[in-house]
């Protein structure tokens, strides 16, 4: 683990072995080289950060009595690490919320994101922008210069950073 590991990641091993001799040992190999071993039945390790790649892998365990088990390779891909970024998500709520059908949310980039600016439709009442790069942005609700559709909060500030997930809610009155 991670299933899908990016090249900033350590990447856990695990396996557990039986055999009614008892397991003398447990073997890691990536490639064809050995990476990490353990004297018992269940052995973890942390490998990496690796390069992106494809990578084969396998587990080798071996009896007391010297019986290994048969090879069954598996392949590990890692990819390259992407700038952190996060995903930005709310539903529109209160009394008039079917209102929201019918206009857009607006995401635009304030600070070292000025000039980023997207827009998400309300679907089923929620929104969501997936892969926005950390940085600060302000959401808006764009109704067209219908003046008589009031919601809040206005235009609220958002912090895309260490928090992968951020969700804001518009009430419409």
């Amino acid at each position: 683990s991670p299933s899908t590991p990016s090249t900033n990641d350590r990447i856990k091993f695990s396996a557990r072995a039986s055999h009614p001799d008892g397991i003398k040992s447990l073997a890691f190999y990536i490639g064809a080289k050995k990476v990490h071993s353990c004297d018992s039945n269940a052995c973890e390790f942390e490998y990496g950060p690796v390069k992106n790649g494809t990578y084969n892998w396998y587990a080798l365990a071996t009896s007391k009595s010297g019986i290994s088990n048969e090879q069954r390779t598996y392949q590990l891909v890692v990819s390259r690490a992407r700038a952190a970024t996060c995903l930005i998500s709310g539903a529109a709520t209160g009394p008039s919320a079917n209102l929201a059908l019918s206009y857009r949310v607006t995401l635009v980039g304030r600070g070292d994101q000025v000039g980023f600016r997207t827009s998400s439709a309300f679907r089923d009442l929620k929104y969501a922008f997936n892969n926005i790069p950390k940085g600060e942005y302000t959401l808006s609700i764009d109704t067209q210069s219908d003046p008589s559709v009031l919601w809040s909060p206005r235009a609220p500030l958002i912090k895309c950073g260490a928090q992968a997930e951020i969700q804001q809610n518009f009430d419409f009155r």
